[in-house]
């Protein structure tokens, strides 16, 4: 059982970061769209309602998502480092808080890409030129390729993110025993 124990332990560890770097990134990639408040989803609303809410709520999605990740992430690394384990309430915590980084990341993923989607038919309505066009102007403010890349990250560290919640219930349940008196991975090597 500690071997299954350590798989268990490792392989939540590295989901985790890769969960925490897709989230991350999905980030980056949109808040860099976001410099000096613009935001160009779904230009047709007004800039003061609907534009700007709807950048925030994906920015404060993606922050909120990776926070939860990063949390987990640590308490993770500190059960397989240093041996500090948690307790039920912990274990709970746990799920509770990638459950949440699941509903920011899915909720952020969505909004972009559909916001992202009616600003691409809104301009190509108006001007004629699809977003992918070099002629494009509004491509001097917005960078397709960041837009697309923050919605596939974000849908990316979804995967990741439920994957490691289906781990941590797993281990949850395999690793039922009180493991208090387990020595962290650093000593057993």
């Amino acid at each position: 059982m500690p071997l299954l124990s350590s798989i268990l332990n490792v392989s939540l560890l590295v989901t985790l970061v890769l969960a925490l770097g897709l989230s991350g990134a999905a980030f980056g990639l949109f808040a860099h769209n976001n410099i000096l408040g613009v935001c160009v989803l779904d230009i047709t609303t007004d800039i003061e309602t609907g534009n700007h809410k709807l950048c925030n709520a994906s920015l404060a999605g993606y922050i909120l998502a990776s926070i939860c990740i990063a949390v987990v992430t640590m308490m993770e690394f500190n059960k397989l480092v240093y041996g500090k384990t948690a307790n039920i309430a912990g274990k709970i915590l746990q799920i509770i808080l990638l459950s949440v980084s699941i509903v920011f990341l899915l909720i952020s993923g969505i909004s972009v890409t559909v916001g992202w989607a009616k600003t691409c038919k809104t301009i190509k309505n108006t001007s004629g030129l699809s977003c992918s066009d070099k002629e494009n102007p509004f491509l001097i403010v917005v960078n397709n390729q960041e837009m697309i890349g923050s919605a596939v990250c974000a849908f990316l560290g979804l995967i990741f993110t439920i994957s490691a919640t289906l781990l941590a219930v797993v281990k949850n349940i395999l690793t039922r025993k009180e493991d208090d008196d387990e020595k962290p991975i650093i000593d057993k090597y």
